[in-house]
């Protein structure tokens, strides 16, 4: 018998929303200011102490779709700035992440 796809739904977005958080106190342990936003493009916004450089933060679960990586890119970010995909897979405290410069060059 298949889940209740209103349960599946719920479970995820449980999952999604406590992968957010994790994310954001992540960067908060690394000394950073976190602004959330509404998940649109990016969860948050982090500034390091310096105030001089900025990362636009999308989190995903499970996996980094190629929508994902369409939204990020489609993103447009001062030089100062860069753009990072923070995915974990499920039962994982692992983090998998992608990050992108202002002209969309991965800077791993």
């Amino acid at each position: 018998m298949s889940e209740d796809p209103l349960k599946k739904w719920k479970r995820n977005n449980d999952r999604l929303n406590d992968a957010k958080k994790a994310a954001m106190q992540d960067y908060k342990n690394r000394g950073f200011q976190v602004d959330p936003s509404n998940n649109h493009r990016f969860c948050f916004s982090a500034t390091d102490r310096a105030r001089t450089h900025e990362c636009k933060v999308r989190v995903v679960i499970d996996e980094i779709t190629v929508e994902d990586r369409s939204i990020i890119k489609d993103l447009i970010i001062l030089q100062n700035q860069r753009k990072e995909i923070m995915c974990r897979k499920y039962a994982s405290s692992h983090w998998i992440r992608e990050i992108y410069d202002h002209l969309n060059n991965r800077c791993q």
